[in-house]
């Protein structure tokens, strides 16, 4: 159980060494019983642990849809994802509420399919349902993302299942529509834009090699700072990027309000830009840009939207978000942005800028 609550595997290089052994050797001191077992070396083939683990999968899933009819009223979330062997599959949540109006989403299993067009989505769904004994009729929501296959309002997922049960309503994954309108925002920024795309750059750079990384060390450590790693850009979710903002634009000494980290980092690539090679002629091109303004100002705009869109983002992914918190938390986002939307406070957020890199 430990070993699959973790993600871990339970299988080494070889099965001496294997985790789920010397677990179990581990807690045999404790355990008559475990250590017994070890000795008569019983039911440790490949395929009786296989089958140990599904049955706990199916207990699992068993309490979960026993909870989940109790509630009877249900909504169902879609989405996909690869596995390490980059074959897509099909993740599949129940969210349902309790007489108590708690909210609970449980994942009901990952599942591979052969295409990814609507028809072939909703077959797996019912499928799923049916297999944990739970009713399309008792269905009042579904969530899923922008994709046409998903949300088309003629032949996507959403439709075909709308029109077999009218009371299932679609609604598009808040999560997901403000992730497109901050990729929008920065398609139609260029500051921001131009900043994002050698920000990825840099923090490759540095962080895949540990030579880089111990010259970054190294200056950090000379004018008595405190080291802290980059932080890479998140693929896929545009709200989740402020820790790698954090990490080039971070204040270390609020008396002169100086933004060192930036400054390290310049330094540090101005010294690999010394050595020949590829490297080198690399570490010279993003010095040179981040010694503009444009990266600068994209840099301190990008990290005031994106502090704000990923606060905005965590609570719409919490799982007891209901629309009226939707609504509440994107007009806090707002009135957050209200002083720099009109001229004068953008005129002052502009100053600022320009007063930081002159610094």
């Amino acid at each position: 159980m430990y070993l699959l609550r973790q993600g871990l595997a339970l299988r080494g290089h070889d099965e001496e060494n294997s985790n789920l052994i010397q677990l179990l050797k581990l807690r045999s001191g404790d355990s008559e019983y475990l250590n017994e077992w070890l000795k008569n070396k019983k039911y440790f083939s490949h395929d009786i642990i296989n089958e140990i683990c599904k049955e706990i999968y199916l207990v699992i899933i068993r309490d979960i849809v026993t909870e989940v009819s109790s509630r009877k009223w249900f909504s169902l979330i879609r989405d996909e994802t690869c596995d390490e062997s980059t074959v897509e599959k099909l993740c599949i949540t129940i969210r349902s509420v309790d007489s108590n109006y708690n909210v609970f989403e449980d994942v009901v299993g990952l599942y591979a399919t052969s295409t990814q067009n609507a028809s072939t989505i909703v077959e797996a769904i019912y499928d799923v349902l049916v297999r944990c004994g739970l009713d399309m009729i008792n269905c009042r929501g579904q969530s899923y993302d922008g994709a046409s296959n998903m949300s088309g309002i003629y032949n996507g997922v959403s439709s075909i299942i709308l029109n077999q049960y009218s009371k299932a309503i679609y609604v598009h994954c808040v999560a997901h529509c403000l992730d497109l309108a901050v990729h929008d925002l920065t398609d139609q920024c260029a500051s921001v834009g131009y900043c994002l795309l050698y920000m990825k750059d840099i923090i490759d750079f540095i962080r895949r090699s540990p030579k880089r990384r111990a010259i970054l060390k190294n200056i950090v450590n000379q004018i008595s700072l405190s080291y802290a790693n980059l932080t890479a850009l998140c693929p896929t979710r545009w709200t989740m990027r402020t820790s790698s903002y954090d990490s080039l634009l971070k204040v270390m000494s609020k008396d002169t309000n100086t933004l060192m980290r930036r400054l390290d980092i310049q330094e540090a690539l101005y010294t690999i830009s010394e050595e020949k090679g590829g490297p080198g002629i690399k570490a010279n091109g993003l010095y040179e840009q981040m010694k503009k303004f444009d990266f600068f100002l994209g840099l301190k705009l990008g990290h005031l939207i994106f502090t704000d869109a990923e606060k905005l983002s965590r609570v719409l992914r919490s799982t007891d978000c209901c629309l009226q918190d939707v609504f509440c938390a994107a007009q806090a986002t707002i009135h957050r942005f209200e002083p720099i939307q009109g001229d004068n406070g953008l005129e002052l957020f502009y100053d600022q800028v320009i007063k930081e890199s002159d610094g």
